[in-house]
């Protein structure tokens, strides 16, 4: 008996050792708590709740020494503080916990709507060579690891809930945030995503779920709505992205912590960030009010976790504007000889308007807009020409924000207005002809430049060797060029027909030394068509009878580039527009229906710093370019074959074959087809 009553009590021990309760004392406002730990592979798992401020859960397989913290929701952003709100380490078992305050207070989102069958489809990066696993969570629910079905290049799950939430990951476990993607959250239906790998965690892009490139927008037709709960104290919130020019705009309030606002041509791929106030003073933080956050990309209900500031509307000043309701003036104390001065900035969205002059030193302009973070430099004349210099002459400044009186050091240049009576506006309505004088054989003379928006617009021939147009909304000092024909293949030269010429400013008679190329226009029989050789102006491939009609430009990004792929593109003289390259193989595609292309290539959505793109590029036929980039400088391009391929130098088998087509390396062995990174093609 003895015996007996011995082992019943070491089973007791030993069943006590793999099964621990946690208890916690939260601070008052908690809506809900969550554990996260060795004990539960770091699931966020949630918590009984005793009362408003104590939670409970017992752990079977938990013991003393396994590390754990709380959370006030299902995610780390909730994660729990010291008093200070500063990070603390991981905990060891205590029977009695105390969180002194949360990185955010979560509050409980309430589901609706009847589950259903969701399907999430994604292609993963190629450096992606592990296991692929995902984590997955029923909003609300707790989560598991699960191994997605390979079908193709897709890896695909199917879930059957309301709202789901997925982390794509490169193996078991969690390896570091380049091993897994940032949470993909409130997915409510059936999406396909291109995992795009960078310096940081991975980034889900949106796309057709047919291999295009357009991004997806989850409610088509009908916009995305934008739903974010604010922290207590906020009075009014902003939104700035993609959608609306990266422009402050101030969304509905529902109560005192959600505002909510729609956007007919929003995408779920386009970034953006809240501000509690309409300058990016007020812009989000992380909670420790200090960190940036980046930039989001959509889901359906968004949590600010702090304000940079809390911009107060109805203050009689505020951090933006000292002059609510009045507006802001500029003042100016210029260089000596100074002629006319202008101001551009954030407030006139950066065009060049003249000042009004006080006395020879001094200018002045009052703007009802301006908020005092607006950022805006001056300028001696109307073009960046003539910007302001730092006092060597030599180096830029930066940009200004508000001050109530300003100096100038010196100008880059001093503009000098002519014919005009007035300096502060150089030709107010006047005329300016423009007068040339050609090579012989020219056949047709066109004008491109900022007074026709760099668009090759033909002028009037007055002879063999003369031609003439005029412009009434021109200035002296705006840039142009010459082109025997309508594009720049046919640009002015200087007398060696090799150097380029530099922009002209305005003369009253101007002389081409020689052209690039004559233009023949006679020999075409359809002028809206610039390529004579091809009868078909819809197809720019001649020799291609199955092309579509459409420009295609495939670029080979600087392998620094981590960031996603995207594009500033233009129609010459149209509008432009933001677009996301098709990505094949080694190849980012851009294909539109055009005559002429314009395109800059950006590594990442936005315009970021000159070291983030590419020069401007223009092509009037379909084009296969190599980027490179040195320094902090523009990148810029060379022209490579377009069968070439970064991969062609892969050790093969004896008996593998490879073959390149459009443009990516293919390997044939035993019967099956691989592409360069070895994955089997379907």
């Amino acid at each position: 008996m003895k015996k007996l009553l011995s082992l019943f009590v070491a089973l007791v021990c030993v069943m006590s050792m793999y099964a621990l309760q946690y208890n916690v004392t939260v601070p008052a406002g908690t809506n809900a708590c969550y554990i996260a730990g060795e004990m539960t592979n770091w699931s966020h798992t949630e918590m009984t709740k005793v009362d408003a401020t104590h939670y409970t859960i017992t752990i079977d397989g938990a013991n003393a020494s396994m590390k754990y913290k709380y959370c006030s929701g299902p995610g780390w952003s909730y994660v729990e503080k010291d008093a200070s709100g500063g990070e603390i380490g991981d905990r060891t078992y205590s029977e009695n916990d105390v969180v002194a305050t949360w990185a955010a207070v979560y509050v409980p989102v309430i589901i609706t709507g009847d589950p259903k069958d969701i399907t999430v489809k994604a292609k993963m990066p190629a450096t992606w060579t592990n296991t692929i696993t995902a984590w997955v969570w029923e909003t609300g629910k707790e989560g598991t690891e699960i191994v997605p079905t390979k079908e193709g290049d897709w890896y695909v799950y199917t879930k059957h809930c309301v709202e789901m939430n997925i982390i794509f990951k490169n193996g078991t476990g969690w390896n570091g945030d380049a091993n897994q993607t940032s949470d993909i959250e409130h997915i409510t239906e059936s999406t396909c995503y291109q995992i795009v790998a960078g310096a940081g965690k991975a980034n889900p892009v949106v796309i057709d779920c047919e291999g295009g490139d357009t991004p997806d927008n989850p409610n088509p037709g009908t916009g995305l709505t934008y739903s974010v709960t604010v922290p207590a104290g906020t009075k009014a919130c902003y939104i700035a992205g993609e959608m609306n020019e990266w422009t402050q705009t101030a969304m509905t309030k529902v109560d005192e912590t959600h505002y909510t606002i729609t956007y007919d041509n929003a995408t779920s791929s386009m970034k953006y960030k809240y501000c509690s106030g309409p300058s990016w003073d007020y812009v989000e933080m992380q909670a420790d009010g200090v960190t940036d956050i980046q930039d989001r990309t959509y889901a359906t209900y968004d949590i600010v976790a702090k304000w940079k500031a809390v911009y107060d509307p109805n203050g009689s000043t505020t951090p933006d504007n000292p002059n609510p309701g009045t507006g802001l003036t500029y003042s100016v104390t210029v260089p000596v000889g100074t002629n006319a001065c202008y101001i551009a900035g954030e407030m006139n969205e950066w065009t060049q308007t003249a000042m009004t002059k006080v006395d020879e030193t001094h200018y002045t302009i009052t703007y009802d807009n301006a908020t005092s973070s607006m950022k805006y430099k001056y300028c001696s004349g109307p073009s960046w020409d003539y910007v302001e210099m730092q006092a060597d002459g030599v180096t830029d400044i930066q940009d200004r924000t508000y001050s109530a009186n300003d100096v100038v050091a010196v100008w880059k240049a001093v503009y000098t207005p002519t014919d005009t009576p007035n300096p502060d506006d150089p030709n107010p309505g006047k005329e300016l002809t423009y007068n040339v004088t050609v090579p012989a054989g020219t056949k047709a003379c066109y004008i491109a430049g900022e007074m026709n928006k760099w668009t090759h617009v033909a002028m009037t021939k007055v002879d063999e060797t003369h031609y003439t147009i005029t412009y009434t909304n021109a200035t002296e000092a705006m840039k142009y060029k010459y082109c025997s024909g309508p594009s720049w293949d046919y640009v002015e030269m200087q007398a060696d027909g090799v150097t380029d010429i530099q922009e002209r400013t305005y003369a009253a008679n101007d002389v081409v030394a020689v052209w690039k190329a004559v233009y023949v226009p006679e020999d075409n029989p359809n002028p809206d068509n610039p390529n004579p050789d091809n009868p078909n102006p819809d197809n720019p491939n001649p020799d291609d009878p199955n092309d579509d009609g459409k420009l295609v430009v495939k670029a080979k990004m600087p392998s620094h580039w981590t960031y996603i792929i995207s594009a500033w593109v233009w129609e010459t003289g149209g509008e432009g527009r933001l677009a996301f390259p098709t990505q094949e193989g080694n190849w980012y595609v851009i294909r539109e229906a055009c005559t002429e292309l314009n395109v800059v290539f950006r590594n990442g959505a936005d315009w970021s710093t000159d070291a983030n793109k590419t020069v401007d590029m223009k092509f009037s036929k379909s084009t296969c370019i190599e980027l490179s980039q040195t320094g902090a400088n523009k990148a810029t391009y060379t022209v490579v074959d377009c069968e070439t391929t970064d991969l062609e130098d892969v050790t093969l088998k004896e008996d593998a074959i490879k073959f390149i087509q459009d443009g990516q390396l293919y390997i044939l062995h035993n019967g099956v087809l691989y592409n360069a990174y070895g994955q089997i093609v379907k």
